[in-house]
């Protein structure tokens, strides 16, 4: 699918699944993310805190009674688009492109003056 169509479907949807095998943020999860969707990812706690400094709002879990519990968890649409709209905020707050380029000149800098 392409990218328009892809993000037409996140945008369709309630709540992004993203993968559960390796405790990461995947590439749909972020995307889902950026179109103020709820997400539903497993995370480590401290790769994320160390990464981040704060936890993304998703919905985090790993097991399937843990992902039973938090579908259950997701509650009413308004909740769900609250939920969705925090997660662009945390989007926008570590991703937006301001931002990583500031963070990757420094790391660049800091290279170089180990040269």
């Amino acid at each position: 699918m392409d990218k328009a169509s892809l993000l037409e479907h996140y945008r369709w949807s309630d709540v992004i699944v993203d993968q559960f095998g390796m405790p990461k943020l995947g590439i749909n999860a972020l995307e889902g993310m950026s179109c103020a969707r709820p997400v539903m990812v497993s995370l480590d706690a401290l790769t994320v805190d160390h990464c981040y400094g704060d936890a993304p709002p998703v919905y985090a879990c790993t097991t399937e009674e843990e992902i039973l519990s938090e579908l259950r968890s997701v509650g009413t649409k308004e909740a769900a688009r609250q939920r969705g709209q925090r997660c662009r905020d945390w989007i926008l707050k570590h991703h937006h492109w301001d931002t990583v380029t500031t963070h990757l000149m420094k790391v660049y800098d800091e290279v170089y003056r180990q040269r």
